[in-house]
């Protein structure tokens, strides 16, 4: 009996002896650093066994109900963007018809102005009248209105 309680002594001072090699080990700040980081651990496996249960568990009509609501208003908002995403597309679209158009346009003008440039002549005199000719003239017509009983008289002068 004696024995063992040598060795059950042994055994507190050789723990003792590695409590206070490790106390000197490490630093008030180290020993705070480590405990947070045990208890966020431990915060994070009770929070992954919650979720676990509860993903277990079948969701109630509300549950069920809320999902389905906000899955159709999803659904919903899903179509309204395709939908102005296609509108867009054809407007894009024909934005780009348009501006080919005016391209072609412009291509053809440019080609028909070169072609004037070739059949214009280029007149190098200083003096160049230009003798216009009215072809036809009408003089100003006067109107007088007067009214009679009768209605209203036109005399022209």
């Amino acid at each position: 009996m004696d024995n063992i309680q040598a060795m059950i002594k042994v055994d507190e001072q050789l723990a003792a002896k590695l409590q206070a090699e490790e106390q000197e080990k490490y630093s008030i700040e180290e020993m705070l650093r480590m405990l947070v980081e045990m208890i966020a651990k431990r915060k994070r496996f009770f929070a992954a066994q919650r979720a676990a249960d509860q993903r277990s568990k079948p969701p109630t009509k509300a549950q069920i109900r809320n999902r389905m609501c906000t899955y159709l208003r999803n659904m919903d908002s899903k179509k309204a963007k395709a939908d102005t995403e296609q509108e867009s597309n054809t407007k894009r679209a024909g934005d780009e018809l348009e501006q080919e158009k005016a391209k072609k346009q412009k291509i053809d003008d440019d080609q028909e102005e070169a072609k004037l440039k070739k059949h214009m002549e280029i007149v190098k005199d200083d003096k160049v009248t230009i003798d216009a000719i009215q072809l036809a003239t009408k003089p100003p017509m006067i109107v007088e209105y007067k009214i009679v009983r009768e209605g209203i008289i036109r005399h022209y002068q």
